[in-house]
């Protein structure tokens, strides 16, 4: 408070006390200068102003400061430097952000601001504001949404088509039209692989990972197929084979691709003998070292599981270090 006359203070209730310090009443004054009008008054601890008008001067230069400030953008090296800053401080786990004290109080917030109805997580605009730039709400209630094939790793088909369509066999699912269905390299079964097993397969025809990366169905027709961890000189001593520049006792006796997807499908992708639907291999009744002419017929192979067809290559007359004329198995 301003105060006229010094000389007068007793009169005016203030009492001296002692180390600067006096007292009206029971609230405690001191002789402080005021920071506008740098004139000396009678005030607390805490007050900077000698009056309300000194006061509000202040707050009317500040506010004036803060309006001229507006609209200026940040430059690019502050906002460099604070990124930089922050990430250090995320990054680092003894800074303040990363302490236990911190996380609790951010989980307390949360809690405290997700269960309040009357907060603004909870309000309509604010949801509003989400569903506008589709944020939040995964699964169904997103409008970007579009049947969750992404998260069940299931490859869409108008995505990966115009990938594949020039080196795979490829077609839309008979229970879903979204979903991409591709045939197995070596039985030739139509199947649906996994959004992975697509990339690996592109990645592959783009040179920008080792091996072919077929398809297959299963496990075992991998395991059974010719083609599957075969060096490029295997397979072109395999083409010179056919070409009948080589024997076909330099070669094992698989049957040729074609042939085989072929003799599958006719006995309906199961052993003629167990009628099993494991790995399943195509079996020349005559062998091909005895009769090469034969070795492209369909009459002359028939469809048999692992464990048939090591039975069948055990018989006399069928083992694979004789190669002679093999007894008619069915």
């Amino acid at each position: 408070m301003k105060i006229e006359n010094w000389d007068t203070l007793k009169e005016q209730g203030f009492r001296y006390i002692g180390n600067k310090e006096w007292y009206k009443g029971k609230s405690k004054y001191f002789k402080k200068v005021c920071k506008t009008c740098n004139i000396f008054y009678m005030g607390k601890k805490s007050s900077l102003f000698c009056c309300r008008k000194c006061r509000r001067a202040t707050n009317e230069s500040k506010s004036k400061m803060s309006k001229s400030r507006k609209g200026k953008k940040i430059s690019k090296e502050i906002k460099v430097k604070l990124s930089e800053f922050m990430k250090e401080q995320w990054s680092d786990p003894n800074s303040i952000f990363n302490s236990k004290k911190h996380k609790k109080i951010l989980s307390k917030c949360m809690k405290e601001q997700w269960s309040d109805p009357n907060s603004i997580f909870n309000s309509k605009t604010y949801k509003e504001k989400i569903l506008n730039r589709n944020i939040g709400f995964p699964g169904e209630l997103n409008p970007s949404w579009k049947g969750g094939y992404y998260i069940k790793n299931i490859p869409m088909y108008d995505t990966y088509v115009s990938q594949l369509e020039w080196c795979e066999e490829v077609r839309r699912s008979p229970t879903d039209r979204n979903i991409l269905e591709v045939r197995c390299t070596y039985c030739g079964r139509w199947f649906i692989p996994s959004r992975i097993y697509v990339t690996r397969r592109l990645q592959a025809l783009k040179d920008q990972i080792t091996g072919y990366q077929n398809f297959y169905c299963s496990e075992g027709c991998k395991q059974a197929c010719p083609l599957y961890q075969k060096s490029p000189d295997q397979l072109m001593k395999e083409d010179a084979i056919r070409a009948s520049r080589l024997g076909w006792l330099e070669l094992n006796r698989e049957v040729q691709p074609e042939l085989r997807k072929l003799v599958l499908e006719r006995d309906g992708y199961q052993c003629t003998k167990c009628s099993s639907k494991g790995p399943l291999h195509c079996h020349h009744i005559y062998p091909v070292a005895t009769d090469p002419l034969e070795s492209a017929d369909m009459d002359n192979c028939i469809t048999l599981c692992i464990d048939c067809h090591k039975k069948v290559h055990k018989k006399d007359g069928c083992k694979y270090g004789e190669l002679k004329i093999c007894i008619e198995y069915k």
